[in-house]
């Protein structure tokens, strides 16, 4: 993989020599003059969120539009994010119990780590924060090196060379002075960027962060105990919130990562036996990837596994099957906590690129990995059902990864569910059957379809054409209406038919379709369209022509029994 790293040669500035703050401006007129409000919010009101404290402002007036934006462009209150200091403190949130645990901080034992950050389009004062925070509260001696990978951002501060060259020279000046700052000249994706530095790192040790967490006091330690306790271990820390609001600090329970038979994540309470070993380390079956630590030696030959893995769709899930299949363990350390902002609003995901794009990436290695990993045909059999769009989606070569799967002697997928999460026999599978699948057409024009619009980011009304799979919709038994697989439509703030990632949670995605009216309904509003572009939600009304649909290969005994 050719990369290039941004050569500071901009010695006319002497930029190197200036103090934090005036660096610090620059920064951010650079980015945008708006960006100065910001500064000066932060030091007008230095006690803001301090200890990990909700922030509330009044936004005022001139500010509506950049508020707006920062929420529609991240999907948390960015604006509030830029007038929160980057040198805040936070609570130890850690049980009283951690203090009583001795570590081995020894050298000899526990190795010090090549501490890795991938980033793409994130927000500046997010990203400086998770490296002050980071390099203040992690000892020196315990990482060798500061790897950040940037995996070619290409929106707004990072598109001009001055831009990044300003924020290098802020990284190397104020942060850790020995820093690698790599530059991809095309997007990879989380997954092969994991990969790429991983193959770059010195340290024994491997520690993988997000761009968007807050560390705390002692987070580090633990992790590396752990994992120089057992060679084939992956250790997580707990992963506290961040609010997406008002960027508070909430300490989270502690509790236990499974896979439901849709191979969808899921959290469920700890076992009585569980809390009651706690807050010593546990193992969980499905591992999240914001921070972990493994052995870099390890951690370089399961990535081996499937080289045509794209995107970060199914990094977790592929992840946890190899470290567990394989013979390893992953275990969740309540002693090490870690600040994690995370919207809920999957919009966000737009800062790596178009959706429908991503989608297509998402599905192929979710169908690869199940085609792998999930080798008993009966269970196979029953994700398929929870996920039919993956029937026919091509699955590429698995021939050298089935080779690896075969040497290490992987374990089977129930052995798996037998030893690690039994809780998944509990989730009895249903005979799920989604209730429509096809072209969604307006009954007065059945020649053209509700199509996705990559470049309006709308649904939108075009000529139906066959096999187009942005045209191919499926009424889910979740009564989401989905193209893709893992896109469906959401209605917008201003009524309007967009989509987005599906989250399975209802909401503006929730759409049931009334087949004495022909109408599709959304909570208390009906699917309308008042031109080919303008695909909206309107007031139910069962004589409005425009809210007629018709929707092909519907199931009639599925929608009417709502099974």
């Amino acid at each position: 993989m050719e990369v290039y790293t941004t050569v500071l040669n901009y010695p006319f500035l002497k930029i190197v020599a200036l103090p934090l703050w005036i660096l610090l401006v620059l920064l951010l007129l650079h980015l945008d003059l708006s960006h100065w409000n910001g500064l000066m919010g932060s030091i007008s009101h230095p006690g803001l969120g301090e200890n990990g404290t909700g922030s509330y402002l009044s936004v005022p007036s001139s500010e509506i539009v950049a508020y707006t934006q920062g929420w529609q462009r991240y999907g948390y209150n960015a604006w509030l994010a830029e007038r929160i200091s980057l040198f805040r403190s936070l609570p130890d949130l850690r049980d009283p119990r951690c203090e009583k645990f001795k570590y081995y901080d020894d050298p000899d034992v526990m190795k010090p780590a090549s501490i890795v950050l991938i980033f793409r389009n994130e927000q500046l004062m997010v990203l400086l924060r998770t490296l002050h925070s980071l390099v203040v509260r992690t000892p020196s001696h315990l990482y060798v090196e500061l790897i950040l990978v940037n995996d070619h951002s290409d929106m707004d501060f990072w598109k001009e060379k001055l831009s990044v060259f300003l924020f290098e020279t802020y990284v190397l000046r104020y942060i850790h002075s020995k820093a690698r700052i790599i530059h991809l000249n095309k997007k990879v994706g989380l997954i092969k960027a994991r990969n790429f530095a991983a193959n770059l790192a010195k340290g024994e040790n491997l520690v993988f962060v997000d761009a968007q967490v807050e560390f705390t006091e002692g987070w580090l330690v633990p992790l590396l105990e752990t994992i120089s306790e057992q060679s084939l271990t992956l250790a997580t820390p707990i992963l506290d919130k961040l609010d997406e609001q008002n960027l508070a600090y909430h300490r989270s329970e502690e509790r236990l990562g499974i896979y439901d038979w849709s191979l969808r994540r899921r959290e469920v309470p700890l076992t009585k036996d569980g809390r009651y070993q706690l807050p010593r380390p546990y193992g969980v079956a499905a591992v999240r990837t914001s921070v972990f630590a493994i052995r870099t030696l390890w951690f370089q030959d399961l990535s081996n596994f499937d080289t045509e893995l794209q995107g970060f769709g199914g990094a977790e899930l592929e992840l946890s099957f190899k470290v567990w299949r394989s013979g390893g363990r992953i275990v969740q350390v309540p002693c090490s906590r870690v600040g994690h902002l995370q919207p809920t609003d999957q919009d966000y995901l737009r800062r790596y690129g178009d959706l429908y794009k991503i989608s297509k990436k998402v599905t192929k290695n979710l169908k690869r990995i199940v085609e792998l990993w999930i080798d008993d045909p009966i269970l196979k059999s029953t994700i398929y059902r929870y996920q039919p769009h993956l029937i026919n989606i091509s699955v590429g070569d698995l021939r050298e990864s089935r080779k690896l799967y075969q040497q290490y002697d992987c374990q089977s997928f129930k052995s798996f569910i037998n030893d690690v999460m039994p809780e998944l026999w509990l989730m009895k599978p249903l005979n799920r059957t989604d209730f429509a699948m096809g072209n969604v057409r307006p009954l007065e024009h059945p020649q053209i379809c509700l199509t996705v619009s990559a470049e309006s980011k709308f649904v939108v009304l075009e000529p139906c054409k066959a096999n187009n799979t942005l045209q191919n919709w499926t009424l889910s038994y979740l009564n989401d209406l989905r193209v893709v697989g893992n896109i469906c439509a959401e209605v917008q703030s201003n009524l309007q038919l967009g989509y987005n990632f599906c989250h399975n949670l209802g909401g503006r995605q929730s759409l049931h379709f009334d087949e004495v009216t022909n109408q599709l309904v959304s909570n208390t509003k009906c699917l309308e369209f008042g031109s080919k572009v303008n695909i909206f939600m309107g007031f139910c009304n069962a004589k409005n022509k425009k809210q007629k649909w018709i929707l092909d290969n519907i199931n009639l005994s599925v929608m009417q029994n709502g099974t």
